[in-house]
């Protein structure tokens, strides 16, 4: 009864660079659009399960107008990240009837292939933290952009 949507690809983009056009259409085919189509793929089963069912979209940061820390550049994975935020934001009105629930959660700077080994905390530490908001934050009619540890971002 519960739909996670975690696959994500960042291609690095310098500040002030202009992206090569397939690698911002590639960025959009795997962040955006999969997770889109996932989702509405998946709906008659989540359906089935009945209300209380779960669409999660694994998002970032990044992808936040209002809480995106100043990273230079990056601008297809920056703009792929909004893009999924907002649509994760009208299905979740598009379901609020239907009583299924959908919302995009920001997993943290996490220590992986794409975090790096600088980045601020453990897979479990990561993955515990989105456990939990799934069990406890995502609620139809909530706030749908959510950080690993159960806060609410600005969108």
């Amino acid at each position: 009864d519960v739909l996670i949507n975690n696959a994500g690809v960042f291609e690095s983009v310098d500040a002030l660079s202009v992206p090569a056009y397939e690698k911002f259409k590639s960025t959009f085919d795997i962040n955006v659009y999969a997770p889109i189509n996932i989702a509405l793929a998946l709906l008659p089963s989540l359906r089935l399960a009945g209300k209380g069912a779960k669409i999660i979209g694994i998002s970032s940061i990044l992808g936040s107008v209002g809480a995106s820390p100043p990273w230079p550049g990056q601008y297809t994975y920056k703009a792929s990240k909004a893009a999924l935020n907002a649509a994760y934001a009208a299905l979740s009105n598009d379901l609020q009837a239907e009583g299924i629930a959908v919302a995009v959660i920001h997993p943290g700077w996490v220590r992986t292939e794409m975090g790096g080994p600088d980045a601020q905390i453990e897979v479990d530490e990561s993955v515990n933290g989105i456990r939990s908001v799934i069990a406890g934050k995502v609620i139809v009619g909530s706030n749908p952009l959510y950080a690993w540890d159960g806060s609410a971002l600005a969108w």
